[in-house]
């Protein structure tokens, strides 16, 4: 495609890794959802960080 084979293979490597990256997560995203867990941890986040003693 551009002619030179290292860089046709580090698009192609680049493409593969956004697919997947994309993939794994839009799977995270609706088992967080089906599970309601998102909810949850923001709740425990937000309750660490508010009794979070300061220094």
């Amino acid at each position: 495609m551009f002619g030179s084979g290292v860089l046709d293979t580090v698009i192609g490597v680049v493409f593969v890794f956004l697919l997947v990256s994309l993939l794994v997560t839009t799977c995270n995203e609706l088992i967080a959802a089906m599970l309601r867990s998102r909810a949850k941890w923001l709740e425990y986040g937000v309750g660490r960080l508010v009794s979070a003693p300061l220094r």
